[in-house]
This record gives structure tokens, sequence and C-alpha cells, in this order.
């Protein structure tokens, strides 16, 4: 979790400035969320609009590297859509032969959104492209290419589950019996902050998930104290798609806290296992836009936006996670 306030961050302030800015930062995840579900390489496009702000006279939109015009942006759709027409008729269209027909510094927008194309249709053949192919292709575009290829990279490598301890419970002694005066019933799942325990609360005859950081995180008072304090800061967020913090505590000088219960799995399991439609994925997306909006309307951001943090619960709703 972040806090806006004097000492906060470059970004922060201009969020903190600008609440919609949560709606524009949900779409850095989409390039990543595409290597997983067949449908998210349609919305990254269709989408693409409706999460990139008009400017406050109405002629400009912001694109992937700055400003450019509304007419601009409506010759790179026209085109995409053409080659996208054209790559499903089976009539292998040349994204050189778009490319040669447009001004420079429309170059790297129409570049980005056709090779999007490309390589989600290339890989819903069974194909696995290389980004070394097309940095051959456009060694004058390696900056485009690497933005197209580098976040599903980066993105399958997080999903592995022998690389991500986060995705898959880890069997790492006897599981406790009560933490504080909650009946542990199993382990949810560990990862470099601690461990996350499903439990019993017998009090309120509710279940709750506890979050029990590392004990070597805190070599000192002052760190406890900030770790309680950020708990405070984020259980005063009350929004449906936030999973609420109701408590923090200590256990033998060991702080952990006690959050909601969200029966279901984690973003990147339900889109494996669902292979959702477009209409779920967009329902999803603006989900977690809107609940990082209202944080950071309450001066508060995400600093550890990934799929492993949107649980989604039985319904399919999305939930925020570990600010």
């Amino acid at each position: 979790m972040c806090v806006f306030g004097t000492h906060a961050s470059k970004r922060n302030r201009s969020e903190q400035a600008d609440p919609d800015a949560a709606v524009r930062r949900i779409y850095k995840i989409l390039p990543a969320y595409a290597s997983m579900s067949p449908n998210v390489g349609s919305l990254l496009e269709s989408g693409r609009n409706q999460l990139r702000p008009n400017s406050a006279n109405g002629t400009q939109m912001h694109g992937p590297d700055g400003y450019i015009s509304v007419q601009r942006q409506e010759v790179i759709d026209r085109l995409a859509d053409q080659f996208e027409q054209e790559l499903r008729d089976g009539t292998a269209p040349r994204i050189e032969d778009f490319l040669s027909s447009e001004s420079a510094d429309l170059r790297p927008y129409l570049l980005r959104e056709l090779l999007a194309q490309e390589l989600e249709l290339r890989r819903k053949a069974g194909q696995q492209p290389a980004m070394d192919e097309y940095l051959q292709r456009f060694p004058d575009d390696r900056t485009v290419v690497q933005s197209v290829f580098m976040p599903a990279m980066e993105m399958a490598s997080t999903l592995d589950p022998a690389k991500d301890t986060e995705l898959q419970p880890i069997d790492d002694g006897p599981l406790p019996q009560r933490i504080g005066r909650y009946v542990i019933e199993r382990q949810l799942g560990k990862g470099g902050f601690g461990v996350v325990y499903l439990a019993h609360d017998p009090q309120l005859d509710r279940s709750v998930a506890l979050k029990v950081p590392r004990r070597e995180r805190f070599t000192t008072t002052a760190q406890v104290a900030e770790f309680i304090q950020e708990a405070r800061n984020t259980a005063k967020l009350k929004h449906p798609l936030l999973v609420t913090i109701h408590d923090v505590q200590e256990e033998d000088g060991l702080p952990f806290i006690v959050q909601e219960y969200i029966e279901g799995e984690n973003l990147a399991e339900w889109t494996a296992k669902h292979q959702p439609t477009f209409v779920q994925i967009a329902q999803v997306l603006l989900g977690v836009a809107e609940a990082l909006g209202y944080a950071h309307r309450e001066r508060l951001t995400h600093c550890d936006l990934k799929l492993a943090n949107v649980l989604m619960d039985q319904q399919g709703q999305p939930h925020v996670a570990d600010f």
C-alpha cells in the first residue's frame, strides 16, 4: 500500500489530483492479461478508446506514446480493422505494407496495433512467435516491439506455478491450531510477504483470512508500528470490490491482518479455469478500475497490482486485495 501525502511520489501526486488515473492505469495490465485469454485481444482494441480520456478541448486522445488527434486515431482504427479482416480471411497481410502508406509520426501507434493483432491470431493458431523475429523485421522500432512482447512474457513467468508461490498452497510445516482467537482451518497460500490462512472467528461465527507476515520482516518496533498504521489506513476503505480489513492484531509480538475471506480463486486461476467471454473480461476490468479509483480518491494507491491480487468470488465479481 502507498499513502498519498507530503512525501508521495510524482505518480501518486498526479493520481491524487486526477482520481480517474486509476481507470487509465488498469490498461497497463491488459497486455499481460491478453496472454491468458483469447478474448482479451479484442478488448485491447475496442476498449482502448474507453480507457483513453479525451483532452479538455475534445480534439486529442492519449495514445501509447503521447497525444494524437481524434482524426489520426480514426485512421489507425480503420487500418487496424482492415488488417484484422485480412488476417481472418487468410490473405496473409504484411505489417510492413500497412506502415509504408502512413506518415512516420503515426508509425509507432499503428505498429503496436497491428503487431498485437498478428500475435493474438498466431497464438490462437498454436504458434509461438518469438520477439527476435519481429526485432529483425522492425530493427528501428525495438521499443515498440518490446512493449508488445515483454508484458506477456513477464506475466507468463509470473503465472508459472513453479515460480509463483502465491498461486498455490505450500506445505511448510505443521498447521497452527489457533492464532489469537481464530481457529485455523487451512493454508490458502504463501508468498514473499508471508502466509495466508483460512480461519474461523468463533466470536462472530464467520470465516476470515489471516495474513501473517514473515517474522524476519520486522527487526524494530518502528517497523511493526508502520505495518499496523498501514493496516489502519487500508481498513478505512469501504468499497464492495475491495477486500475489507476487519482488524489487525498481534500474537507473540508478530502483527497479523484479519481480512474478509473471498471464496473463489485469484484472477489468474479464474481466467485459466473459465476462459471468460469478452463481456465478462470487460466487467472484471472495469470493476477493478472502479475499486482503484475509489481508493485513489481516498488518498491511497495500490503499488502491487497483479492478477494474483485480484480475487474472484463465486459470482464472478473481482475484489482487489493486498494494498
